[in-house]
């Protein structure tokens, strides 16, 4: 078995937000807004502007990193 261990976090991931529901989002028409962010370890804070009011947030939503909880990365607004 592997050992996990805790390493410092820096680098840039995808944040997304979408204007409809997860089964619309699911089939790839929901995207309000997609860039990376530079996230650290602890708390980070990103606010954006949108045209629109988003219904959920995600990140890494389209999981291109590693993530033993991916179905975490998108949360309704």
């Amino acid at each position: 078995m592997f050992n996990e261990e805790k390493i410092p976090f820096d680098q840039q991931i995808g944040i997304a937000l979408f204007f409809a529901d997860l089964d619309i989002i699911q089939r790839g028409n929901a995207l309000l807004y997609l860039q990376k962010h530079r996230i650290v370890s602890g708390a980070n804070t990103i606010e954006l502007t949108v045209k629109d009011l988003p219904k959920f947030a995600g990140v890494d939503p389209f999981v291109k990193l590693v993530d033993k909880k991916a179905a975490d990365n998108i949360k309704s607004l």
